[in-house]
Formats: C-alpha cells, structure tokens, sequence
C-alpha cells in the first residue's frame, strides 16, 4: 500500500511527477520513498540487475520538510556519498568499485542493509541471492551458466563482518532516532539469455530494466 516515488539516481535523490505529488498528499500516513537503480549494462559475464530499496517516512517528517524529505540530510551521521568516511557509501557502482581495489565498499554499501532487514549477513553469493531475488527460480537459473555451475563465493570477500555490523547498527539508530523504518530490499537480475531475448523483442536496451 506504499506510494512507490521512483528514482533511478543511487537511491536518496527526489525525482516525481507532479501526480506523483498528489499521490502522496493523499496518502501521507503510509508514505513510502522507493529508490529504484540498475547496474550491468553489457557485461562481458554476469547479469544486469535492477534493484529497489524502500524506505517508511513519518509524518513529522514530511510536515517538516516536504513529501520528498531530503535523504542525504537526514541520513548523513551513517551514510555517505563516497566510500572513503565510516560511514555506509551509497552511490552508483561505478563509484564505488575500481577495478583492482576490490570489493570492499560494494560490501559495505549493501550488506549493511541486509543487517538491518534480515539481523545477519549472507554468508554466502548464493545466500545472498536468496534473500534478495523474489522470485522462484531465484537460484536454480544460475547451473544454466557455466561460471556459476556448482559455484559459490563466501561473503564477505574483502570487507570485515564486525565493520558491516558496525555500520548497520549506527543506521538502526538514526533510522529509530528519526522514526524512521527501513522496508527492504529486492533485486532481480537479468541474466544473459533473458536480456538477449528481452532485448530482441524490444529492440531497445533501455526498456529491458522494465
């Protein structure tokens, strides 16, 4: 029953409609902001995903500042734009990861969150795909793959478990210091012969994330 307020820039920008305005207006008191991203355009291996993170906001808060509060300010004492404070890194993903420095802030921008839904890490890729892909084959269309055939990967790579939990629990707090409440998070990826077949139907590659 949330409003769903779509945006396609890393999650914590404003960008509606005008009749997504007078959406919320109607429905404040289930007011939920929904951030909306994809990563993976024409990868040499691996899947396009699109993800969606959602996020309660009171009603204090939008008296205060607007229908669209600003994320950033509000979330500022535990997420950051860039990957080199203490705090989580929220940002696109080519940001956060250079090839050669590992994967550490693509860890910490995630894992974190699924803390704070789930109460633990993924202990592994596979885990991990399990929690985030709604879907019923979310695993099973991996063995039509030969790089992920009979393959896992534990989690975390290169980040340290202490520091993820670390970084959620001080989300936890200005999320609840706020009144806050972190809905989850859900991902679908578009894996090779799907975003083929998508994508010959459509001809159009921008449409395929929908």
């Amino acid at each position: 029953d949330d409003v769903v307020l779509g945006d396609r820039q890393a999650g914590l920008a404003r960008e509606v409609e005008p009749e997504d305005l007078e959406r919320v207006e109607d429905r404040r008191d289930r007011l939920g902001a929904v951030g909306i991203d994809e990563a993976g355009y024409g990868p040499t291996l691996g899947p396009l995903v699109v993800s969606a993170a959602a996020i309660r906001v009171p009603d204090e808060i939008q008296d205060r500042e607007g229908p669209l509060p600003d994320f950033w300010k509000l979330l500022r004492q535990a997420v950051d734009r860039t990957p080199q404070t203490s705090r989580i890194p929220v940002s696109a993903s080519k940001n956060l990861y250079k090839p050669g420095k590992g994967l550490a802030t693509l860890e910490e921008g995630v894992l974190p969150f699924l803390v704070l839904r789930d109460g633990k890490l993924p202990t592994d890729l596979r885990a991990l795909l399990k929690t985030l892909v709604r879907t019923r084959n979310a695993l099973s269309y991996l063995e039509s793959y030969p790089w992920y055939r009979e393959r896992n990967r534990p989690l975390p790579t290169a980040s340290l478990k202490n520091y993820l939990m670390t970084l959620s629990g001080r989300l936890k707090e200005i999320l609840d210091s706020k009144g806050m409440q972190f809905l989850g998070i859900v991902s679908m990826p578009v894996e090779v012969l799907q975003f083929n077949e998508i994508l010959s139907s459509q001809q159009n590659k921008s449409m395929v994330p929908f």
